[in-house]
């Protein structure tokens, strides 16, 4: 969860700001298809279906030891996901890091 947030909370706006210049009129749903549009991520469905992974588990207050255990095996399905889309987001920074020393 934590790595979610922070990937979408600081770095995601900061890769946005730097290669798309100033976002601040844009939506984030069209900040989200404009970093897809430069591979940043896989994709602006896979970001939102991990927020929403993301969200469950934060939010989640079913006491049904089943349905918690369902929630989780969604996470864990997602896990693939999400480490593709570290991985995107680290060539991107690696990209910006080598065009910074040039």
């Amino acid at each position: 969860v934590l790595i979610q947030d922070t990937i979408g909370e600081r770095i995601l706006p900061l890769i946005a700001e730097i290669r798309l210049g100033d976002k601040k009129a844009m939506i984030w749903l069209d900040v989200l298809s404009q970093l897809e549009k430069l591979h940043v991520l896989s994709s602006e469905n896979d970001w939102q279906e991990l927020r929403k992974m993301r969200n469950l588990i934060t939010h989640e207050y079913d006491i049904e030891p089943l349905n918690r255990l369902n929630t989780i095996t969604l996470l864990f399905d997602k896990i693939n996901l999400l480490k593709q889309q570290l991985k995107l987001i680290d060539e991107c920074v690696m990209q910006l890091n080598q065009s910074k020393t040039e």
